[in-house]
C-alpha cells in the first residue's frame, strides 16, 4: 500500500462519511495492517519455540491455534532455519 492509495481512499471515503468516521476508519485498516506485520511473527515465534522446547507437541499447538499440523511443521522448520 502506497501514500497515494491511502489518499485515495481518504478522498473516496469524505465523500459519504464524516471527518471522524474517516479517521477512525483510517485507524481500523492501520491497526490490521500493524496487526498483520507484527501479530502474526509473535504467534510463529510461540508455536515454534513451543514445540522445540517440547512445551506442547505440534498437533496440541495445531488444535490451540486452529492451523493445520502440516503448517505447524513449516512454522517450526522456518523458525530452525532463520528468516528466509
Amino acid at each position: 500500500m502506497q501514500p497515494f492509495d491511502v489518499a485515495t481512499y481518504v478522498e473516496a471515503r469524505q465523500q459519504t462519511h464524516s471527518a471522524p468516521d474517516v479517521k477512525q476508519q483510517l485507524a481500523a485498516v492501520r491497526m490490521l495492517y500493524d496487526w498483520l506485520v507484527t501479530g502474526q511473527d509473535g504467534k510463529r515465534k510461540e508455536i515454534a519455540e513451543s514445540v522445540i522446547a517440547g512445551r506442547k507437541s505440534g498437533a496440541e499447538m495445531a488444535r490451540l491455534y486452529n492451523i493445520s499440523p502440516p503448517t505447524v511443521s513449516r512454522i517450526v522448520a522456518q523458525h530452525r532455519t532463520g528468516p528466509a
